[in-house]
This record gives C-alpha cells, structure tokens and sequence, in this order.
C-alpha cells in the first residue's frame, strides 16, 4: 500500500450549501410546490394506459373516479407500460381492515428474458417497494428479491405509523434518484436511504402491487408522476478553502469521519471526472478509511442529510 503523507497531499475543503445549489443534495425536503410539472398516470376513468392481472382486482369507481383494489389472496401486480427511472411519485390512498399493497420502484421482470410493458404476462417483478400497509407504511422493502425488509421501522426510519389510520386518505411521496431513495407520508419525513450496487436496485418498472387477503379492500386516488432533471455536479469545480474537513491522514491512506448519524454517501473522482471509487452507508458507521489511491490529483465528495462537502486530495 501506498503512504500518504502530511506533505503528499493537499486539503482543501468546503461545507457547499448554496454554491452548489440549496436543495439539490442527496437528500432534500418535500418541496412545498412542485419544481416541474405533475403527470398523472390514473386518469380516473379506466385503466387503459395500465397493464393488470385481471379486473376483479383492479378497477375504476366510474361514479367516485376512484381506482379499487380487491384483495384476491396472492399477489398482482398494476404495471406502469413506460420505464421509469430517476423521477417522484405522490399517491393518495385511504387505508381500511387488512390492506397490504405497495409502492414497486426500480423494479426487474423476474425473468431476465422477460420485458415491458407485462413481463411477457407474467407481471411478475422484483425490486424496491415502498410499503402500503395497516402496520408497515414507512418501511421499505426488497420484493422477490429475498432480502425483504431493507429499512424497517426505527432504523433510519422517523416513525410514520400514527398515519395509518384506517378509514383516512394518506398522502405518500417518494423520491427517487441515482443512488437513494426518501420518502414522506403526510408530509411527514420518514426516510433516507442509499441506493448501493450490490441491492440490483437499477430497473426501471414501476407498479402498484396488491397482496391483501381474499375480499380486503383499498382506494387510490390520484398517482402521480414528475421525472428528476439531475444535472452532473462537477466537483471538481467546487472546492475552496474552509476550515471544515472530514479527511485526516492516516498511516496507509486517509481517514474520513462523519459528524451525526444517518446514511451517507462519499464519492471519489479523478481530475478527468471520473469517478473511481463510492462508498455507502446508511447509517452503521459514520467513519472509516480510504486506501490504495494510485498517485494522483482526487476530490473526495460526501454527501449525507445535513450537508455536502468536497474535499481535494494529491497522492503521491
């Protein structure tokens, strides 16, 4: 392994904030107004632009515009036709006795040879859910994927479940992006999680699932859709001189350290841009170290709930 020493590298560092845009972070606030325009993917009068399983689950109330979901004991998925990746959803539901449905996001056929728009009829899938339940909403789950439970409540979770009164409508918005995921329920932050390689987390269906038992019953009201213009950051543009560092030297490399808790993500470019290693974390550890960088100019970005903050680092 390669030294880095006090006199091989350079510090430079800056708490970014508004120079690199308020807001536009891994993690963010529910935006109070919509930044771009909402598309509606239920129209409240069919559901043509959609793909099911069969219409004794999934129907329009042609008199209250309102999508009804029957519970018939085993799973059925609701498939959007279009691939959606980087985007944010608003669905307004109300909940009544045994619900259990879910927000699918990210999402793969189960079939690697199957496709869009009904994973060739099977609607069958595999990815990340986010869940609609009595007892579970602000949870977030691995669907057929056998990890099941990626964020349970009370880890990394702020408690949602005084909302899920039965008989109510909920409001749950979810955002999506590169490599994370938050959610509110009732405008009511609940989470912050990162989106890591080895979770196969990168599909592009999104579904409304259905797995209540025989005759449950649950109405959706609206379910919206809005894509994410997530401009590149070039952080290598971006670093100045502050007293703030999150970088010490160690004997073998660098030592990173994270002030509070929560889930974080550090990304290392190059000068070219490229981005030669990431690491994530949600939340089990808030330091660590970074080793074996061949000799060269680096800016080490972390970007966790409170802040993102750049860092210029020369291996020799």
């Amino acid at each position: 392994m390669r030294k880095l020493t006090l006199s091989g590298f350079l510090l430079l560092s800056l708490f970014l904030g508004n120079s690199m845009g308020q807001g536009k972070g891994l993690f963010q606030p529910e935006p109070k107004e919509p930044t771009g325009p909402w598309v509606d993917l239920f129209n409240g009068k069919d559901l043509d632009d959609w793909r099911h399983g069969g219409s004794h689950i999934w129907k329009v109330n042609t008199t209250t515009k309102l999508l009804e979901l029957t519970g018939h004991g085993s799973k059925s998925m609701l498939m959007w036709p279009k691939p959606l990746k980087n985007f944010e959803v608003s669905t307004k539901y109300k909940l009544t006795n045994n619900s259990n449905s879910g927000i699918q996001m990210r999402s793969h056929c189960i079939d690697p040879g199957a496709k869009l728009p009904t994973c060739n009829g099977t609607y069958q899938i595999k990815g990340l859910q986010l869940d609609v339940h009595n007892n579970y909403t602000g949870m977030l789950f691995s669907e057929g994927t056998g990890l099941r439970f990626l964020v349970n409540t009370g880890q990394n979770v702020n408690h949602c479940r005084n909302f899920e009164r039965v008989g109510t409508w909920i409001t749950h918005t979810a955002r999506i992006s590169k490599d994370s995921v938050s959610m509110w329920v009732n405008g009511r932050h609940c989470l912050d999680f990162i989106l890591t390689n080895a979770l196969d987390l990168q599909g592009e269906i999104f579904a409304i699932q259905s797995h209540p038992p025989v005759g449950a019953f649950m109405e959706w009201e609206h379910i919206r859709i809005r894509d994410l213009d997530e401009p590149v950051v070039d952080v290598r543009k971006s670093v100045m001189n502050h007293k703030s560092s999150f970088l010490t030297k160690s004997q073998d490399g660098f030592h990173y350290r994270i002030e509070g808790q929560g889930a974080y993500k550090i990304s290392i470019q190059d000068v070219n841009g490229q981005v030669v290693r990431e690491i994530y974390n949600n939340g089990s550890q808030n330091s660590g170290s970074i080793t074996s960088l061949p000799p060269g100019i680096y800016f080490v970005s972390l970007k966790n709930i409170n802040r993102i903050m750049t860092q210029k680092i020369i291996q020799f």
